[in-house]
């Protein structure tokens, strides 16, 4: 597990240890208590956390808001202690991520921080958020940062770090990424015209931010000839059947006897005879 060094009303300096299970938070709310149970247990055998809940508001009361910055020996301590400031100040629960692979940057920021927060107007919940919801997470190298970033999946990510043309192409997911010193989440936020309507909660694991392709509507069809059922209707047989979903086999059974009546099927397919009960 995880090796952490807690530091007194200050972020926590993480040691970043792997887990091979993704530890999301998945809440189920399946109709079916009997369905719920048996998928809770699949997915806690798998390693996922899992709450069955009865009512979307069950979800993560979490904050809302994550903000992460990469760094390596090359950043500026002094910038990346004003930007993780620039983000806690959305409110007292709003964390703030470092993942760096150099420990003086480390020990700097922490320092900084704090002496930045106590110059401003709202140093109550720069400090609050700082203290409660921070962490600096220090890496081993730069791969380990971008398998850290993409699994705490934040709605901004800044890459303070040499080579971006690398973290562009290794990065997965992110709301929003602000290459080099130059850019700043503000930037984003306020005029450089990239969309402000980010995914939240660890939302950029599936999903980026609102664009255009939003508002397409996406349909999707499918045109399965005779031959092709061959195949086709032997998967979705075989695979309904060990679903349960005996109605759904039948549908491709069917299909089987009607197109090949005289095909020796080495799996179970119903007689036509069978499939209509002639009796009632």
């Amino acid at each position: 597990g995880p090796h952490s060094r807690p530091l007194t009303r200050k972020a926590r300096i993480t040691k970043f240890c792997y887990h091979p299970h993704p530890m999301y938070r998945i809440l189920i709310l399946d109709p079916d208590p009997p369905g719920r149970a048996q998928l809770a247990k699949m997915l806690s055998a798998n390693g996922f956390s899992v709450e069955v809940v009865d009512d979307v508001d069950a979800r993560d009361s979490s904050p809302d808001r994550y903000s992460a910055i990469i760094a390596d020996a090359s950043a500026d301590p002094m910038t990346i202690a004003i930007d993780l400031v620039s983000q806690a100040e959305h409110g007292p629960d709003s964390p703030v991520w470092l993942m760096t692979d150099d420990p003086h940057i480390a020990e700097e920021v922490m320092l900084l921080v704090p002496r930045i927060a106590a110059g401003m107007p709202n140093a109550e919940i720069i400090n609050q958020a700082w203290q409660q919801h921070a962490e600096i997470v220090l890496c081993d190298d730069r791969d380990e940062m971008v398998q850290v970033s993409d699994r705490y999946a934040p709605e901004h990510l800044q890459i303070l770090a040499a080579d971006h043309d690398w973290w562009l192409a290794k990065l997965s997911n992110y709301g929003s990424l602000f290459l080099g010193e130059g850019s700043t989440v503000t930037h984003g936020d306020k005029c450089s015209g990239t969309n402000h309507i980010l995914p939240t909660r660890g939302g950029s694991r599936f999903t980026g931010g609102l664009n255009v392709q939003k508002f397409v509507k996406i349909l999707t069809w499918q045109k399965i000839d005779q031959a092709a059922n061959r195949s086709m209707s032997a998967v979705g047989s075989r695979i309904s059947r060990v679903e349960g979903m005996e109605g759904h086999a039948r549908a491709c059974d069917w299909r089987l006897r009607k197109y090949f009546p005289e095909e020796d099927w080495d799996f179970n397919v119903p007689e036509v005879t069978d499939l209509e009960n002639r009796e009632s």
